[in-house]
């Protein structure tokens, strides 16, 4: 069953928050002329966390289930994604 007050405070805590962050990099990135793909910010966040997701999701799948190494390559991986 559908517990409406735990979607609430998930907007609330993770989806807005990103939401904003989102816009604020997309914004600063068009203040200093780069190249700026014109989407919605909740465009950016779906590619952003889905190519985590099934990045994340393929490396744990094909892997060992070595947890404390698979935090470490999953960390590593959303770092590179974030710089590049």
């Amino acid at each position: 069953m559908h517990d409406p007050e735990f979607g609430r405070v998930l907007r609330e805590v993770s989806i807005e928050p990103a939401w904003q962050q989102m816009q604020c990099f997309l914004e600063r990135a068009r203040l200093r002329g780069e190249p700026v793909f014109a989407c919605h910010p909740d465009t950016a966040l779906d590619i952003l966390l889905s190519t985590i997701h099934f990045r994340a999701m393929a490396l744990l799948c094909s892997e060992t289930v070595e947890t404390e190494q698979n935090i470490r390559d999953v960390r590593a991986l959303a770092r590179s994604l974030m710089t590049h």
